[in-house]
């Protein structure tokens, strides 16, 4: 975007005041408040440019969590890009209670606000008439399992594809119903981060996947055990997934070995197995499945490989599309780069990165005299 038509307040006063009034049309489409600390005088500006020059079409705060008196009446049916803050609960319910229909609303961002499952049900009740609407963000807002269940409700009479809920302490209560709605949606970007969805909850929505449209799905830094992840992944193979992220789920050898079955018949591209307990027979397993996957860009930093699994990697990687592969935080020491090094060159690797791992300045020199393009990342 021209920069000219960005306006960042993000001073302890208001640029705007010391604009010519030509150059403040030119900017007056974008807002980004951050750090204001003489509020009262730039909230005077901010009310009197929508009646000169249009409405905001994009409105972001950042900084600190703050409330803007009037922000509603700033909003029109062209705003199209939405993410206030609020310091307080009160003040995000004053905004949800006041807040316009705008129909050319795309992306609307509340992650970081407090809305509590109440102020779910009120954002989830006024969906259906934000027609454009397909980016909804409510990262860590506290909506727990009934907010989720009542968002569930309102979803498949939305157009949203890209749904953020990580962070929200969903658990199981919420989980059964959002895997229900999912098949009635649009969403194509699920982010379940961090939510103790635990197994059954993870199995609830295993069951769903098939039917949904589903394409990018995070699931890291749930309470999962096997056998809830054992149930996802035996499912992969029906769905529509490219992206999946399992980050920090306790996945060990049982897990890796049923994702090597599965993968093989998964549209799946980009994995990420990092902060589990893969060691180097479950890192051999999965290698012995790869040049049979789609994979291009796997993520297996912070477990528990050593030059056993590394190597194993290595004789499989010239089979493989794999053009990123992190391996950082793992037990690789100069063994483990050495056939790495003999293969490189004969791969479609990218970048490698080995940071953090037990690699001596020896390693490093084989590595990065091998006769490869690969961008490597060591230390």
């Amino acid at each position: 975007m021209d920069p000219r038509k960005r306006l960042r307040l993000a001073t302890c006063w208001c640029p705007l005041l010391e604009l010519p009034r030509d150059a403040i049309g030119e900017i007056a489409s974008w807002l980004y408040v951050g750090e204001i600390l003489n509020w009262r005088k730039c909230s005077k500006t901010l009310h009197r440019l929508p009646d000169e020059y249009g409405f905001w079409k994009t409105i972001h705060f950042g900084g600190r969590h703050l409330y803007v008196p009037g922000l509603p009446e700033m909003i029109s049916a062209n705003t199209t890009h939405l993410a206030p803050r609020f310091s307080t609960k009160q003040d995000c319910m004053n905004f949800l209670t006041k807040l316009p229909i705008c129909v050319g609303l795309m992306m609307l961002d509340l992650s970081q606000c407090e809305l509590s499952p109440v102020g779910c049900s009120t954002v989830a009740s006024a969906l259906p008439g934000f027609k454009s609407l397909t980016t909804l963000d409510l990262k860590h807002t506290g909506i727990g399992g009934n907010g989720c269940s009542a968002l569930a409700a309102a979803l498949p009479n939305t157009h949203v594809t890209t749904l953020n809920l990580s962070e929200n302490q969903i658990g199981f209560a919420g989980c059964p119903a959002l895997a229900a709605a999912l098949p009635n949606t649009h969403i194509t970007t699920l982010n379940l981060a961090n939510n103790q969805m635990g197994s059954a909850g993870c199995s609830a929505l295993a069951d769903a996947l098939p039917n949904a449209h589903i394409a990018t799905l995070s699931l890291s830094r749930n309470e999962i055990d096997d056998n809830g992840y054992l149930v996802l992944i035996d499912a992969l193979p029906n769905t529509h997934i490219t992206t999946l992220d399992l980050t920090g789920i306790k996945i060990d050898f049982v897990g890796c070995s049923a994702l090597a079955k599965a993968l093989p018949n998964t549209h799946i591209t980009t994995l990420g197995l990092s902060d589990n307990q893969i060691d180097s027979d479950g890192c051999s397993a999965l290698a012995d499945a790869l040049p049979n996957t789609h994979i291009t860009t796997l993520d297996l930093s912070e477990n528990q490989i050593d030059f056993v699994g590394c190597s194993a990697l290595a004789g499989a990687l010239p089979n493989t599309m794999i053009t990123n592969l992190d391996l950082g935080w793992n037990k690789i020491h100069d063994t483990g780069c050495l056939a790495l090094a003999v293969a490189l060159p004969n791969t479609h690797l990218k970048t490698l990165n080995l940071i953090w791992n037990q690699i001596s300045h020896d390693g490093d020199s084989v590595l990065r005299n091998s006769k490869s393009s690969t961008h490597l990342v060591l230390g």
